[in-house]
Order: structure tokens, then sequence, then C-alpha cells
């Protein structure tokens, strides 16, 4: 391999395209591309059309009609190996992506022992008609395991690959696989039960069994097991290598139930969280409320890792684009740019790669998007055992409830972050003042107990719904437990507001989503505001206007600006038309924000703002008085960040 040329950028920025390279890609071919993408301001790309790694036919098989290009490995590993040598000349970071449990007939033929069974009918091996019909290999089987893991290896050694993007980590086609022998064998030795075989037994999809939540908690250890393995290897074996994981959707009861997979499970183990903001048919621009929650979602699961979390939308314009990525960068997250299909103005075409509209910008103020954690004082508590093991595929009871809140927050203008259910039990609550648990419904004792000595110390504490009436098995409380729990909080509200205040995605071809209900979100605002001390920050603004204020390390600010003007209003003359395929984004200026927080001393220097699509940064007028900071903000257009230095005492407004 060549030595690098060009010192490789941190993680943490991170400017992401996708490229299908042929596998009989010249070097100089290679070379054109890497110089192209430096150009418009990516520096990592995420290989595509080449993501067969175990198959491997002789030369002159005919290909198998598969979903993803079946190209031989050995024909994938030179091509990979001159991408990688030209990238990094480049400086560009190269990620593999690969799919891990599909298989095309010829290979799921040669082994037939690797495959996924269904648990009532283990004889034969799983197919899926989806994606144009895959079998599946089972992530418990060890020696599929140790195939998988030792070619990647090897790979990695013979290529130089920066790391591995590791896409369908699951169990399909239902909830009923894998019942292989290794799986129940498995299943018996961690959880104590013995799993039913065939169609009878009631334990199947009763969630009143505890064997069948068991199982459905179970089988998500599998995809953590196999990532945390990876990690083993490429620890042991080479230095700084990156680990991700597909995922699209940590608050869906589909794919964490239904398909075992789970970010929440994974994330311990991979050393990037990358969230695919894929909701079939669904328009970013007028869903971003519902995004806001997923990202931030993504978020607490990427703080145990040293880097940001990545994020890919698809939108449908090159002025969606824009808004994806200035949607996630608010969030803290850095963005996996994407082809719009159909754009009237494409995006920069490499190959079959983009670069997003606000990379080059970006890549030329990388101090402003250095990495920081939310301002916030409130924390949304998102409860894994209340997606899971309580109602079967149905987002309505828990996770409408959870994001109703959250979007309600996000349209409002007041500052959260989410917590995990681990999070809490461990206590990890620094700087948090308002708890929200939104119908938590499975709480562990250890979380309760978390959540009292919480308040006991001078913090708050708002639970809804149904709220700690099961433990984190799924297994009912005693009513008196509960009871006396939720009369120690501050505020208990019986009823589900956060699922009348629900917003959900907007989505192509259909009406806009109803309005949320008005009285039930206001109750929402006026709950959180009854506890003034829990406000970070706060921002005012004649528009539509979603604001976000990061902290960094050192105490500077990063205060996002992204105009939201017409998102959550209806596209066409009225209610009652579809939305169209892509959104209608108004050129709108917002003029005179205001953004005030506490502080305990003067900036030591300038606040400035960046104004997406100015070279130049300005002045951000601004005041300090009685240890209160005020950034006043004459306007902004589609985007725009304030730095802020650190508190010093240096500068007078």
């Amino acid at each position: 391999m060549s030595m690098t040329r060009r010192p490789l950028a941190p993680i943490h920025e991170m400017r992401v395209v996708s490229w299908s390279y042929p596998p009989g890609i010249a070097p100089p071919d290679a070379r054109r591309a890497a110089r192209r993408f430096t150009r418009q301001g990516a520096n990592t790309v995420i290989t595509e059309d080449n993501r067969y790694l175990l198959y491997n036919p002789p030369p002159g098989a005919p290909a198998p009609h598969f979903h993803f290009v079946p190209t031989p490995r050995s024909r994938t590993l030179p091509a990979t190996r001159i991408v990688v040598q030209a990238m990094h000349a480049e400086g560009i970071r190269v990620i593999h992506h690969v799919t891990l449990c599909y298989a095309s007939r010829d290979f799921m033929e040669q082994h037939r022992d690797w495959t996924q069974r269904d648990a009532r009918n283990p004889s034969e091996p799983l197919f899926f008609g989806d994606y144009g019909g895959v079998w599946l290999f089972c992530l418990n089987n060890p020696d599929f395991r140790g195939e998988f893991i030792s070619t990647a290896a090897a790979f990695t050694r013979e290529t130089g690959v920066d790391g591995w993007m590791i896409d369908e980590t699951e169990f399909l086609p239902d909830w009923f696989s894998c019942g292989c022998v290794h799986c129940r064998a498995a299943f018996r030795r961690d959880t104590g039960f013995e799993l039913p075989a065939g169609h009878e037994s009631p334990v199947w999809g009763n969630f009143g069994d505890p064997v069948w939540r068991a199982w459905i908690a179970w089988r998500m250890t599998g995809p953590a097991r196999f990532f945390a393995d990876v990690r083993t290897m490429l620890d042991s074996e080479f230095s700084d290598k990156i680990l991700t994981a597909c995922h699209a959707g940590l608050a869906d009861t589909w794919s964490a139930q239904y398909w075992a997979c789970d970010e929440v499970a994974w994330s311990p183990h991979l050393n990037l969280v990358f969230y695919e903001a894929f909701v079939r048919d669904s328009i970013p621009f007028h869903s971003w409320p519902r995004f806001v929650a997923e990202l931030e979602a993504y978020s607490v699961c990427a703080r145990a890792t040293p880097n940001p979390p990545l994020a890919l939308f698809y939108p449908r314009s090159r002025r969606e684009a824009l808004f994806c990525w200035a949607l996630a960068t608010s969030r803290g997250h850095r963005l996996w740019g994407y082809v719009p299909h159909g754009a009237t103005k494409p995006l920069v075409r490499l190959g079959a790669a983009t670069s997003s509209p606000g990379f080059r910008w970006q890549a030329a103020r990388e101090q402003v998007f250095r990495p920081a954690e939310p301002l916030a004082r409130i924390a949304l508590l998102f409860s894994k055992p209340s997606r899971d093991m309580v109602s079967p595929l149905d987002n309505s009871y828990y996770i409408d409830e959870w994001a109703g809140w959250a979007t309600a927050m996000a349209e409002a203008v007041i500052p959260f972050r989410v917590i995990l259910d681990r999070d809490l039990a461990a206590g990890r609550l620094d700087g948090v003042a308002l708890l929200v648990m939104p119908n938590a419904v499975c709480l562990s004792d250890a979380e309760m107990a978390a959540a009292l000595r919480f308040r006991a110390v001078g913090n708050k504490v708002i639970a809804t719904a149904d709220t700690a009436a099961r433990d984190e098995t799924g297994t009912g409380r005693h009513v008196s437990a509960r009871r006396d729990f939720l009369a120690k909080l501050d505020i208990f509200v019986p009823e589900a507001l956060g699922r009348a205040a629900f917003r959900g995605y907007a989505r192509k071809g259909q009406q806009p989503p109803a309005p949320a209900d008005h009285a039930a979100r206001e109750r929402i605002t006026q709950l959180l505001r009854t506890f003034p001390e829990a406000a970070a920050w706060r921002a005012s603004a004649p528009g539509d206007v979603s604001v976000n204020v990061m902290r960094r390390n050192d105490g500077s600010l990063a205060v996002h600006l992204l105009n939201t003007t017409g998102a959550l209003r209806a596209s066409g003359p009225g209610r009652g038309t579809p939305l169209g395929t892509r959104p209608s984004i108004p050129r709108r200026r917002i003029r005179n924000i205001q953004v005030e927080m506490e502080c305990p001393a003067c900036p030591a220097g300038q606040p400035v703002i960046h104004h997406f699509g100015r070279a130049a940064a300005a002045p951000c007028p601004f005041e300090w008085n009685n240890a209160t900071l005020r950034l006043f903000v004459p306007e902004i257009g589609d985007y725009a960040v304030i730095d802020v230095p650190a508190p010093g005492n240096s500068v007078s407004p």
C-alpha cells in the first residue's frame, strides 16, 4: 500500500458521500474521483455496490438474481484496494459498506447449515421476499460469525479500509426467527426459558407470556454480540478503525420487535452511530419535528462513542437536501450526502455519489462545528423496554406519547435532550433540572429509585399515563408500589398528553398529518414552563425557526438557527390536497431573533454569526449583564450558526 500523502480528516469532521465503483476500476479513474470528492468538500467515502463480502464463486459462474450486485470477493478486493489508495492520497477515509445476513440462493445452498430458521418449523431455511428475494444467515451461528469476522479482518489487512458499515444485521422475515439449534440453545442458556416448537404453542405472539417477552428482548442481543465480536477483532488487530451499522428508526416498534434491530443495544460496541432517516414516502421538510425526535435519540446513543452521529436523509430536491443537511447539523450530526431523485437542479454528481450543498461551506469553517452537547436541563426519557415489552408492532401506545413530547418541545423551542433507561439507572443526569417520563410503562426498581433520588436533591420529575405500571421485563407491578412512586413525583398526568399532541411524518401523496391537539400541546408547554429553572435558554422570533444551542467542552457555544417557514403547513390550497413529491420550501428571511441564556461572565470574545451561503462571518450583536447573555440576530436566510466564545469577561458589548 502506498503511504497517505494527506492526513485523514478527524472523524468528527466527516463529510460523507457514497461511491459505486466498478470491480474493474483503474487507478487513474479512482484518483480522478478522489480529486472530485475533495473539490466538493467530502472527506469520507462509504463504498456501495460491492457489498457481498463472503460471496466468492469460481470464475465464470453465472451471476445469481440478487438484491445487491453479486460481485465476487476475488474482484471486490483488488478494486477496493485501488479505491483506498486513491482516496488516502487525497486524505479521504474509506468505510466499506457490506450486507451481513442476506444471501443469494446459490450461496445459501452451499451453507444451508448457516441459515436462519422459523422457530415453529426449523427444518427449512428462511426466505424473505422483499429486496428481490433473499435467504438469510443466522447471526448466532458460530461458523457463519467466525467466517464473516475472519474474512473482514483479512479484507481490512489487504485493502487498508478505514472501517466497516455493516448492513442487514437482522432476523427476518418476522419475529419467529431464528429458531435454529444454536439460537434455541443460547436462549435457554441466557434466559432459563425453553423456546417452544410447532405452530400451536400459546407462547407465539403473546405479550402476556413471560417466555415471549424474554424471546423478543433476547433476539436483540444476537446482533449486539456480533458487533461486540467485530469490535474486539478490530481493536486487537488494527488501530483507529471505524465500526458502524445501518439502522433506520430507533423509536419504532417494528424494527426492534420484529427484526431485532436495536441501536440502543448495538451502540456500546460501535464507535460511529448511524441514523438512516428513512421513512417510506416521508418528506423531511414537512416532518422536521418528528425527525428531530429521532436525531436526539440517536445522539444519546452516540454519547458513549468518541464520535458524533452520522445521518442520512432522502430529500427530493436540492432545497430539501440543504434543509436536511442543516437540520442534521443543527442537532450535532454529520451528514451522509444523498442524490435527490428527480431534483430539478441536481446536486453535483460524481458517478453515483454526491456531496451535500452544505459540505464546502461547512469545510471552510469546521471550527464552528466541532463536537458539542445540547445545552439543555430537561431530560426526556426514552424507555427501551416500554417500546419492546408491551404493545406489539404498535407505535401509538408508547412511541407516539414519547414523540409527542419531543415534537411539542421542538416546535415550541424548548431545549431538551434525550436520555436512556441505562442513563437513568446509573444516575447520569448531570446538569438536568427536570426529568420527563412520558408513559414510561416499563421501569425497573433501580430506575424508579434513581428518579426519586434525583428529585430528593431539588430537581423535578413529570410522568404521564401508565408510567411504572410494569417492571423492565414487562411484568405488572403491584398497584400500591406504583401509587406510592407516582405520589412522590412533582407532576403526574394520568392521560397521554403526548399522544394527543403528537405530530407524525408527512408523506408524499398523502394529506398532511392532522394538526396536533392544540390544547394538549399548550398543556405540555405550560407544564414544562412551570419550572423556569429548567429552561437552559430561551429564544423568540417573529417567524418559524428551529433553534438549538450546543455547548462544547471549552464552554463555548454554537447557536443553530434553521428557517422552517412553511414546513408545518399544508402544501397546496387546502388540507384536502395531498402532499406533492417535492416540497415547496419558501425563500423567506426571518428577522429580529433573540436568544437569551444564563452566562456567568461575559464572553471572552465577540460572538460571530455564520450565514449559510456567505463567505464571511459577521459580528453578532449581544449584551451581557447580571449573568445573562442576550444574542440579537438581525436576520437569517435558510440557516445560520452563531459561534459564542466561552465566558471570560474580556469583551464588553
